[in-house]
C-alpha cells in the first residue's frame, strides 16, 4: 500500500484496501468493465457498500470509479 496515506485505507479491511490499491494501480486511463467485474467480485454487498461510505475521504476519481462500480453491481 505504498501509493495510498494512512487516511485512505485506515478504516478499511485488508480487502477493500486491496481494492482500492487495485484502483490506484490500474489508473482511470486503463479501468474497464472486465477489471470492475473482477474487482466486484472479490467484495460482498456490506464491502461495497462499507467502501463507499469510506471513499468520500479518498480521491476523487477513486471514489467516482468506486460509485461506477456500485452501480455496476446494481445493473446485474
Amino acid at each position: 500500500f505504498k501509493h495510498k496515506t494512512n487516511k485512505e485505507i485506515s478504516k478499511l479491511t485488508t480487502k477493500e484496501a486491496s481494492v482500492i490499491e487495485a484502483i490506484q494501480t490500474i489508473s482511470p486511463e486503463h479501468m474497464n468493465d472486465q477489471i470492475r467485474k473482477k474487482l466486484l467480485n472479490t467484495l460482498s454487498e456490506q464491502e461495497m457498500q462499507h467502501l463507499l461510505e469510506q471513499g468520500k475521504s479518498m480521491r476523487y476519481w477513486i471514489y467516482d470509479e468506486i460509485k461506477t462500480m456500485k452501480d455496476e453491481r446494481e445493473y446485474l
